[in-house]
């Protein structure tokens, strides 16, 4: 499987799982408090270490662009925005499997878990409104 990231060029770049800290600066021109009102819109996905973590290359700040110009695009924003929502769903699902005392339970509800997030270009499960040619 291709692994891929929305935040670095190289999907291998270790500040992806880096602890990352509240730069010194941040206080002094009040982005702390920046930070913490975005990260109260979306609790569930830890994002004050993304702005956290700092960018020293060019290229680096030119990936990010055009990442984000992407998204400008509707169709393609929503398709994101709903396969977010259906790993959510999923990441829930996969919590309250501890709960489930049968094992022939607990895996029909991982089959469903997983069977809610598949995307495919044929449309089964979801459709992707770009191509990649």
């Amino acid at each position: 499987m291709v692994e891929v990231s929305l935040l670095y060029a190289d999907p291998a770049d270790p500040r992806r799982t880096a602890a990352a800290e509240t730069p010194p600066y941040f206080i002094d021109l009040n982005l702390d408090q920046v930070v913490d009102a975005v990260v109260l819109l979306r609790p569930g996905y830890a994002l004050a270490p993304v702005f956290h973590r700092t960018l020293s290359k060019v290229d680096e700040v030119v990936y990010r662009q055009e990442v984000f110009a992407d998204l400008e695009h509707a169709a393609l924003r929503e398709a994101l925005c709903e396969f977010a929502e259906r790993l959510s769903r999923a990441r829930r699902s996969a919590d309250s499997l501890e709960n489930i005392h049968s094992p022939w339970h607990r895996k029909g509800w991982f089959l469903e878990a997983v069977q809610g997030v598949r995307v495919r270009r044929d449309g089964a499960g979801g459709t992707l409104p770009w191509s990649f040619s």
